[in-house]
């Protein structure tokens, strides 16, 4: 065993020699440790046994016993020097490195015919998984669009037999992925087109990741025809009086739609997604101010909270009712809605299959654990509390993500500006 070590911030490196019984040269391998991981990699150099230094790790520098040292020195060092390289571009770029990465860009800066080649879908099944966003591990939650991706590109593949590795990206390529997500198959209805566009974002996402990564050369991601399509989203709020109407709807038979309501109605007077409806606990709660730290985006919020709120907290016995998983709850909102006699109706413009058509709906039909979220951001701004201060809580960055969530019609909006209008004649006549 070679004892000598290079240390490479959190890499080491040596070399090892490696027999076969059938070769009297020894093979040559690097051994890289990095991050409680090991790659053993092939150097592809043979050396006979007794040319070969083992505490220095090189091959003895004699002319007479070993004619070719200072070649087969330099490039081991080369080869050493390009490993450590990898390592670091794939440190600095904050993708998490493996053996398969290394091996790969290893093969790659060396010439060598990649037997093991990296693919769009191998790329986006074992390493995109690993990258960092934002200097921070991908939580499962956030790779679900992509798995989702990976699979509509398999059927992509299967039903169009068509080619889906990266140098096949073209706009013939984007074009075809377009027609399959708007007429697809397995949904009699196709994709809506902000369901399009978000699959385009996240291919996009995986190609401009895997360019810098250099898996590939393909940059027509970055055509200007490449393009999201995206329309206008139609989802509805609730009023504080309609949110009134379900609190009063009498479910004392139903428990289970009783507990769905209370849950969604915590919803509308906190703005908490779905998944930190299930953290809430008692000791959030401070002098009437609920403080936690978001899943989705790790924000520290501070709500101050409804009356109503904590009228259901203590009718849980000072605690906050489980929220059943979303499909049941989601199911439970739609009964609970018709039952307090939600029913006007509802009509938006929708494309589909690249075709506009008007669908009619009554409002209870809409209703969805995510409407609580929406109703929360609609009815803050009515009563014209700060957009800033509405951004704190619901954790949006952008006033234009942000404001994607306020549903107040033409009218609600004329209301409003009419109210101050008001409002601010009367200061000047007061004056």
């Amino acid at each position: 065993m070679l004892i000598l070590a290079v240390q490479f911030h959190s890499m080491t490196s040596r070399f090892f020699l490696h027999h076969s019984k059938n070769n009297p040269e020894a093979l040559i391998i690097l051994s890289l440790k990095y991050d409680g991981k090991r790659l053993n990699y092939s150097t592809k150099e043979r050396i006979p046994q007794n040319c070969w230094v083992q505490k220095e790790q090189r091959p003895v520098r004699s002319n007479s016993k070993f004619p070719n040292h200072r070649q087969l020195e330099e490039r081991l060092k080369q080869v050493r020097l390009l490993a450590t390289e990898v390592y670091l571009q794939l440190v600095n770029k904050e993708t998490e490195p493996s053996n398969t990465l290394l091996r790969q860009q290893l093969d790659t800066k060396l010439g060598r015919k990649n037997e093991d080649k990296m693919t769009l879908l191998k790329y986006m099944t074992t390493v995109f998984p690993r990258t960092k966003f934002k200097g921070k591990t991908r939580k499962p939650q956030s790779l679900k669009p992509y798995n989702q991706l990976a699979t509509l590109l398999q059927q992509f593949n299967k039903e169009t037999k068509r080619s889906i590795d990266f140098k096949d990206v073209n706009i013939e390529f984007y074009n075809a992925f377009i027609d399959f997500l708007r007429y697809n198959s397995n949904d009699s209805n196709g994709f809506t087109e902000n369901t399009i566009g978000k699959h385009i974002g996240s291919l996009k996402a995986v190609l401009r990741l895997s360019h810098a990564d250099n898996h590939h050369t393909n940059n027509f991601y970055q055509d200007p025809r490449f393009v999201a399509p995206t329309e206008e989203v139609h989802n509805i709020y609730l009023t504080d009086e309609e949110i009134d109407l379900l609190y009063n709807t009498d479910l004392s038979g139903e428990p289970n739609l009783a507990q769905t309501r209370d849950i969604f109605i915590i919803g509308c007077y906190t703005g908490l997604r779905y998944s930190d409806l299930h953290q809430i606990r008692t000791e959030n709660i401070t002098n009437g101010y609920l403080k936690l730290t978001t899943t989705k985006t790790e924000n520290d919020v501070v709500i101050p909270l409804n009356p109503l709120v904590l009228t259901i907290q203590k009718k849980y016995g000072g605690q906050f009712p489980a929220p059943f998983k979303n499909p049941v709850m989601n199911r439970h909102l739609k009964e609970i809605g018709k039952l307090a006699g939600l029913n006007d109706q509802v009509i938006f413009k929708k494309t589909i299959k690249g075709e506009k058509a008007t669908q009619t709906f009554k409002k209870y039909e809409l209703i969805c654990t995510h409407t609580a979220r929406r109703s929360f951001a609609s009815n803050m701004f009515k009563l014209v509390v700060p957009t800033l201060s509405i951004m704190a809580i619901t954790g949006h960055r952008t006033e234009k993500a942000f404001l994607k969530y306020i549903k107040l019609s033409a009218e609600e909006h004329a209301k409003i500006m009419h109210q101050i209008m008001l409002e601010n004649y009367k200061l000047r006549i007061a004056k």
